[in-house]
Order: C-alpha cells, then sequence, then structure tokens
C-alpha cells in the first residue's frame, strides 16, 4: 500500500466526517467497513461521494442483475482484480449467467466478434463492450451499435457507469501493468476456479490480516487466501 488506511473509527472525526463514516458503514451494513472505503477515508467528502455513487450503481439501476455482475466481472478478470472477481462471480452465477457462460467469463480472451455458447445476445453485447473499454479505451462503432440495438439509452448510461465504478481504482494501478496478457491467463485460471463463496472460505487456511478489527468477512478470508497463492498486490491505490 502506498497510503495507509485511515482510522476504522469515528474517534476524533468532526460532526460532519463523523455523519459520513455513519453512512458508509449503513451502506456496508452487516459487513464492516473495507479497504477502499479506509483509503478514501482520508478526504471524507471524497469517500462521501464515492459511497453515494456506488450505492446508485449496485441498487438503483435499472439493469437486471446478469448484465451488472458481467460488466463488473470482466473489470476484474482484465485487471487481474481477485478481489473484485470473488466477490462477483457468484452473484453473476445468481443473476443468470450460466455455467458454461461463467467458464468462459473468467477468460480474458474471449470476446471476438463470434458469440460464445451460454451467453445471450446481451449478455455477449456488454462482454464485447466492457472489455473495448477496458483494452481499448475507445470503441468501435460496431461494438457500440450492436449494443445500442439491444439496450436502452438509460441502460447504455448504467452499464458504463457501473463499468466505470469499477475500473477507476483500477487506473491507479495501470502503471503497474495490473492488465492481464494471454500469457498469464494460466494464473488468473486459479482465481476464476473460486466461484463460490462457501467454497472459498471453506479452503482458505489464512487468517484475515484485514484492516478491520470487527468479525472477519468471508470477503477477506477469500482475498488474503488467493493474495498469498497468486502474489497479487492489493487491489487499491
Amino acid at each position: 500500500m502506498r497510503l495507509p488506511y485511515a482510522p476504522n473509527s469515528k474517534e476524533g472525526l468532526d460532526e460532519a466526517s463523523a455523519a459520513i463514516y455513519d453512512r458508509i458503514a449503513a451502506r456496508r451494513d452487516p459487513r464492516p467497513l473495507q479497504a477502499l472505503d479506509l483509503t478514501l477515508f482520508h478526504s471524507p467528502n471524497v469517500a462521501d461521494g464515492w459511497n453515494s455513487f456506488l450505492g446508485a450503481i449496485r441498487t438503483k439501476t435499472s439493469l437486471p442483475d446478469d448484465i451488472r455482475e458481467i460488466a463488473i466481472c470482466r473489470v476484474a478478470v482484465l485487471n487481474g482484480a481477485a478481489y473484485e472477481w470473488l466477490s462477483h462471480a457468484p452473484l453473476a452465477k445468481k443473476g443468470g449467467v450460466s455455467e458454461e457462460g461463467m467458464k468462459s467469463l473468467g477468460n480474458p480472451d474471449v470476446a471476438g466478434a463470434t458469440k460464445l455458447e451460454g451467453f445471450s445476445d446481451k449478455q455477449w453485447a456488454v462482454i464485447r463492450y466492457t472489455d473495448a473499454m477496458t483494452r481499448n479505451v475507445r470503441v468501435s462503432e460496431e461494438v457500440f451499435g450492436e449494443l445500442k440495438k439491444l439496450f436502452s439509452e438509460q441502460e447504455v448510461v448504467e452499464i458504463t457507469a457501473t463499468w466505470g465504478s469499477i475500473m477507476a481504482p483500477r487506473c491507479q494501478r495501470r502503471n503497474k501493468s495490473m492488465i492481464r496478457e494471454s500469457s498469464q491467463a494460466q494464473g488468473w485460471a486459479k482465481v476464476t476456479k473460486w466461484v463460490s463463496l462457501e467454497t472459498a472460505e471453506r479452503r482458505s487456511p489464512y487468517k484475515c490480516m484485514g484492516p478491520t478489527a470487527g468479525p472477519k468477512t468471508s470477503t477477506q478470508f477469500r482475498y488474503r487466501h488467493l493474495e498469498t497463492v497468486l502474489d497479487l498486490e492489493e487491489t487499491v491505490i
């Protein structure tokens, strides 16, 4: 970490900052504040805005669960972000992505022009769109045109904003070359096998060393295990 975590407590905060802390804690409940929260809390107003933004992305869009989680999972896969994948792959599966689709979703190199088995037309369009934004920044007219044929303008905005909500922290690590290339696909496969939350918890022998002093969360267990297995760096700042 290049920045230490802010204290995970309201002690010493002014009234406005304490109210921000409470809002973030309320959204995270029953989990404790996460690593990203405690990093952003060095600037309470930024942390507050980010919390509101993420709350809207996760719970207040018109997107069905499978579309939202596919966008998030592809950012995780292409950036080697184990934390996000382990949190959101089970949600994608629960949201309606098929077993066959889940296997392909975890492969960094699937978003060609030919739709793979296991995905609906809408799901495939989102994969191609998120991959284009993540890898190339510029999205071709062909890829964007296909997206617009299948989704409303509101949905296109929400898909793009969902991508941005996960990609923004990743951009801070681009100088460390976190995007996985084909040569690293085998290592990433070790991460993408861990789709089940229960399996991840059961297989993690490592004690949680997360930033919070509260109860150990399954996310922290899963993340610490994979950090050891793959020698991954933390995915925030």
